[in-house]
């Protein structure tokens, strides 16, 4: 029966393949990233998500030629504080927005990079979110999406970089209109 040692051998080869294969994505998904200091306490992301969203906006919104990098305006701060005051599923799915870009593993899998979002230099990062703005997956044309979206959103909405822009922000009867409706419950 000389087949079935072949079967059994390509058996027992194929799971110890599985097994270096899965010992090999657990260490990749275990792998640490470069920790960013927030200026201040942090009220809903965690620091390993911080750190992805500060690195995500240094590639967003880079900043320069007179303009402030994202770090200077707290990007990345005054996302968290913005979050804080979110529903909860919003708060869990940007989360785990972060921590998918984070992940080696996921990235291996995704963009081909074998290190965490964090501590790829910045060529790396600019073309894994190219990779994802450009998907063929929609899931991850809308992460990149909403990251973008709060990165220069919050990146352009900060006074210094706004009055860099030439915006001296919002006309008087905006703010009035909106003291109205807030005075009247609809806002």
């Amino acid at each position: 029966m000389p087949w079935m040692q072949n079967r059994r051998t390509i058996l027992k080869a194929g799971l110890l393949g599985s097994a270096l294969l899965a010992a090999g994505g657990i260490g990749l998904a275990l792998r640490k990233g470069e920790p960013r200091e927030p200026a201040g306490a942090l009220l809903c992301l965690d620091a390993r998500a911080f750190s992805t969203l500060a690195a995500a906006a240094e590639v967003l919104v880079p900043g320069g030629d007179g303009f402030p990098a994202p770090g200077e305006v707290q990007v990345a701060e005054k996302i968290d504080i913005f979050l804080s005051d979110c529903h909860p599923g919003v708060q869990q799915e940007v989360q785990q927005l972060l921590a998918l870009l984070e992940n080696a593993f996921a990235g291996l899998l995704l963009d081909g990079r074998m290190e965490c979002f964090s501590a790829c230099d910045r060529p790396t990062r600019e073309r894994v979110l190219a990779s994802w703005q450009t998907a063929r997956n929609p899931l991850l044309r809308s992460a990149f999406k909403a990251l973008h979206g709060f990165c220069s959103g919050t990146y352009w909405s900060s006074p210094q970089v706004s009055a860099l822009a030439g915006y001296s922000g919002p006309q008087p009867w905006l703010l009035q209109a909106r003291e109205r409706l807030g005075a009247a419950g609809t806002l």
